[in-house]
């Protein structure tokens, strides 16, 4: 609901710098709780250069990324449903636009957060082929990193997005009871 907050605040420069601190405030917290305190390497070792400070930034902005764009995909849904034709189809336009625009720059910041060559097992591979290939004895190849990470994230989008657009629709809701008492 931070989200929800911070896209309809009037104030939007104090909201952005409460909301990106809050972020990297917690950000420091797991990299301190995953990353210093790991009693095994199993997550570390997929994290670029064993877990730098960089793989951390770089896993913060792709989570921001996520979650505000699953916020402003779930707001433009609402607005597209509940709006006459011209805004809805100006909606669903930002909607693709935006998702567009999200998924490359979402790709590139996993890439760099994790790590690009992982020798183990007298094979070679990355971390997000150990994550997105289908078993361990046939790694996938970029293309196919690409597609299936892409379907990853969109069905994420979705997932993230349809508990907001649930959340944004009880909350207006509420807000309209509340405002006629």
């Amino acid at each position: 609901m931070a989200a929800n907050q911070f896209i309809h605040c009037k104030q939007k420069i104090s909201a952005a710098i409460l909301w990106l601190g809050g972020n990297f405030g917690f950000a420091a917290f797991w990299y301190w709780a995953v990353v210093f305190l790991a009693a095994t390497d199993n997550i570390v070792e997929l994290l670029a250069d064993g877990g730098s400070v960089s793989s951390l930034f770089a896993l913060t902005f792709w989570l921001v990324l996520v979650f505000s764009s699953a916020a402003a995909l779930a707001n433009l849904a609402y607005q597209s449903v509940f709006s006459k034709l011209s805004v809805r189809t100006k909606s669903l336009v930002w909607l693709f636009i935006s998702l567009a625009l999200s998924l490359p720059l979402s790709w590139w910041l996993i890439n760099i957060a994790t790590e690009s060559v992982i020798v183990k097992y007298q094979q070679v591979y990355s971390a997000l082929q150990f994550l997105l290939s289908t078993d361990r004895s046939q790694y996938a190849d970029p293309v196919q990193l690409l597609i299936r990470y892409s379907l990853a994230y969109i069905a994420m989008l979705s997932i993230l997005s349809w508990f907001y657009f649930a959340a944004s629709a009880i909350s207006k809701r509420v807000y309209r009871l509340a405002s006629s008492v």
